[in-house]
């Protein structure tokens, strides 16, 4: 595009500057993603739970999401509650949140919805990533979070991606003394959510 600028029209300019800001999201995504794996191998991940507004840091990282759900016309709803406070690590979580709702906008087609909500009985906050997306197969829902069992799958508009963001999900809720599930029908949407132990 630099060096022929001139040979494209508006259009073929759109085009070309949509595909790049495609790459470069991706891009920096990969990377912050091995950036946080790296630092948990080589120094172990350090938990630092504090009382935080669930909300806030979900419309937080919701926002870095817009972009992507606008060129998609997908909708983005934080239905957890204004005033809900949970205890957590707001790094390791937020770092959930990214993988599950990326991978939630990648596997949904153009005017679908990506839902997240939450739950606590007191003891244990559980937070949902649900999509009217494409599914995953009884196949490869066994699989998602097996060791060495690793796999990237093409999002709907073709979207790339790597594997790594369900192992580091996994493993930064297990630090978290949580868990992490997955409930999908093919053709039918996925919802993925993980807990927070209180204490």
């Amino acid at each position: 595009m630099s060096d022929d600028y001139h040979k494209f029209d508006d259009k073929q300019r759109l085009e070309l500057i949509n595909s790049m800001q495609k790459a470069v999201q991706q891009v920096g995504h990969l990377l912050e993603n091995l950036l946080s794996w790296a630092h948990s191998q080589r120094k172990g991940l350090e938990v630092n739970k504090e009382t935080h507004n669930l909300s806030q840091l979900v419309n937080e990282v919701v926002n870095g999401f817009k972009t992507n759900a606008r060129q998609k016309q997908i909708q983005l709803i934080n239905q957890v509650e204004e005033s809900q406070n949970t205890y957590l690590d707001i790094n390791i979580t937020r770092v959930i949140l990214r993988n599950l709702i990326s991978n939630a906008i990648k596997f949904t087609d153009r005017k679908g919805q990506v839902i997240i909500s939450s739950g606590n009985d007191g003891k244990i906050t559980t937070i949902y990533v649900s999509d009217t997306g494409k599914g995953i197969s009884t196949e490869n829902v066994k699989r998602l979070f097996s060791p060495n069992q690793t796999q990237t799958t093409n999002g709907t508009e073709g979207e790339t991606g790597n594997g790594l963001g369900l192992t580091l999900c996994k493993e930064f809720t297990e630090r978290q003394g949580g868990t992490i599930h997955v409930k999908s029908k093919e053709g039918a949407g996925s919802c993925f959510y993980f807990t927070i132990p209180s204490l």
